[in-house]
């Protein structure tokens, strides 16, 4: 499954919501509510974004986030869902028969933000003057403290009829990125804070694509899962949820059968594909019990097969476009020997030194493979007009073989171990993780080799 972010065009705004525990008074708290923070005057300012902002946006590989089309907050669901999310591992359900993971690929591919390598750190202590003195440079500021998220907001709404400088994209860039992580990705307050934990990655921000902001949010959504749990079990005043506490929601709701009145799966990020209408639509069918406290009881549809593949890229032509499209591609398990059901193709194409390359810690270089792609002595086929390119894994006391079909967008893992039936593992289960690292690789690896 080719893990990507994604592209398209309206941002809004969802913050902290605030509710009371069971046996207090229960607060005005309806089906369907605005948060408490702008929503539509963020929608109009993404939307009136000039040709270069929205360039700018997709370089750092936000541009997702400008499909979002929802302007309300259904508080009651989304806290009833962070209680049953898990903070130590951020699924659904965790323990149950039906628990769903709930990753880092799906964060991205929800709302269509960057899941690169590098690790969002927060500034170490000697570390903190720096990336101060740096933003109040690029702000033009005597000190962090003048910087508000109304300064903020003005700098995105600036018109420009003429090419931006080299510094005003940077300053643009900055100030998006704090823009969406206050505002909508990770905001911790109702008084729009303005957090320095992230900020020494928006030193690099030319960069900025290559940070795995997706683990970041997801952190966050953990976080306020634990904490809402933690008084609810209390008995406490729940108070305000930090967060993107709207994430969850389409998450789960994405994993329901509404038959054919589901979204397609096909379209990425997944959160464009929602607006208002539907959203409460979908909350109202999965109602229980209306009248409990501190929120309504939910849970009523049945949920997804769980081996139905959740997202697929759609029709396209060429296998350089198939990986290159910033989506999932379509995955079938299939518990047959790889040796057998592989024999044909891998004698077609066996012996090429990428079949026996390795992906996934940090020391891999795609560039150490483009040999494998391109180089006349090693591949007698052209790539990229492939149909399918076969990838084997090595897994502890076995193999099995990634198949990628490039004209069917599918993906077939052939192991050939058995199921849970005679291990303590799930099939799709065992390669849940692995798919992500190898599908990443081959993508690295094309658009390296075949830019155009």
């Amino acid at each position: 499954m080719a893990t990507m972010n994604s592209t398209n065009p309206t941002l809004v705004r969802y913050s902290s919501v605030r509710l009371q525990a069971a046996g207090e008074e229960r607060p005005n708290l309806t089906g369907e509510e605005r948060p408490n923070h702008l929503c539509s005057p963020a929608a109009d300012l993404f939307s009136g974004f000039g040709d270069q902002q929205k360039e700018l946006v997709k370089q750092m590989g936000f541009d997702g986030l400008l499909s979002v089309r929802l302007t309300k907050l259904n508080k009651q669901f989304g806290a009833w869902i962070l209680c049953k999310l898990d903070p130590s591992s951020g699924n659904l359900f965790a323990g149950s028969r039906h628990e769903i993971c709930l990753t880092c690929e799906d964060v991205s591919l929800l709302l269509g933000i960057p899941c690169g390598r590098k690790e969002i750190l927060p500034a170490i202590k000697n570390e903190v003057k720096d990336v101060k003195a740096y933003m109040c440079e690029i702000f033009e500021k005597d000190s962090f403290d003048g910087l508000t998220i109304v300064t903020i907001q003005r700098i995105l709404e600036k018109k420009f009829n003429r090419t931006m400088t080299v510094h005003e994209q940077i300053v643009f860039k900055t100030t998006f990125i704090i823009f969406v992580v206050t505002k909508f990705l990770a905001p911790q307050s109702v008084n729009n804070h303005i957090s320095i934990r992230y900020m020494k990655a928006l030193v690099d921000v030319e960069n900025i694509h290559k940070y795995n902001w997706a683990e970041f949010v997801l952190h966050d959504i953990k976080d306020a899962a634990a904490a809402l749990q933690h008084k609810i079990r209390h008995r406490k005043s729940i108070g305000y949820i930090n967060g993107c506490i709207i994430l969850p929601q389409p998450f789960y709701l994405d994993n329901l059968d509404f038959g054919t009145d589901s979204p397609e799966h096909k379209n990425i990020p997944r959160i464009g594909m929602y607006n208002d209408s539907m959203i409460a639509e979908f909350i109202e069918r999965d109602v229980i019990l209306k009248n409990r406290n501190p929120f309504p009881t939910y849970g009523k549809m049945k949920l997804r097969n769980k081996h139905d593949e959740k997202y697929n890229l759609g029709h396209h032509t060429g296998a350089t476009e198939a990986i290159w499209l910033d989506t999932q591609m379509q995955e079938e398990i299939f518990n047959v020997p790889d040796q057998v059901l592989a024999a044909d193709e891998i004698q077609r194409f066996g012996g090429t030194d990428f079949m026996f390359a390795t992906a996934g810690d940090d020391h891999w270089n795609p560039e150490d493979h483009l040999p494998s792609f391109k180089d006349d002595s090693l591949i007698p086929y052209d790539v990229p007009s492939c149909h399918l390119i076969f990838i084997p894994l090595l897994q502890p006391l076995h193999y099995s073989l990634y198949a990628f079909d490039m004209e069917k967008t599918k993906l077939y893992i052939l192991d050939p171990l058995r199921d849970a039936s005679k291990r303590s593992e799930d099939t799709a289960e065992r390669h849940l993780k692995t798919k992500f690292h190898i599908s990443s690789a081959l993508k690295e690896c094309m658009k390296l080799a075949f830019p155009d």
